[in-house]
């Protein structure tokens, strides 16, 4: 994403993957979950490409972390789906807080930010 956030124009993967010694089908597939996320368009041809489908500034880093990863809860619960302590657990509570404060700060920065450093 910084990458398409720092170029104006379209970027091929083929010869980004080459430049950057990644593979192809790795990003590839990155590429099509953030096209169906709607954060990136492409266009086939000869100037075809991938790029942002809207500006990086009102992309958050939230909106792409949650593209890969999901919920961004810190930590899911140690004793597995049938705990006991289910519904009088502080730490559910708690971790469902932090998790709350972590989404709210991740939708603040934008792409544009983390761009700039």
């Amino acid at each position: 994403m910084s990458e398409l956030a720092q170029n104006s124009g379209s970027v091929g993967l083929k010869g980004w993957a080459k430049e950057k010694d990644l593979p192809y089908r790795f990003l590839s597939k990155v590429a099509v979950k953030l096209k169906k996320a709607g954060l990136i368009v492409s266009r086939q041809g000869r100037s075809g490409g991938y790029k942002l489908a809207k500006t990086a500034e009102t992309i958050s880093a939230g909106e792409v972390i949650r593209v890969f990863e999901g919920k961004t809860l810190p930590v899911g619960c140690m004793r597995g789906r049938d705990c006991v302590a289910e519904g009088f657990c502080v730490h559910k509570g708690l971790m469902g807080r932090v998790a709350s404060v972590v989404d709210d700060r991740l939708d603040q920065v934008s792409l544009a930010e983390l761009v700039r450093g």
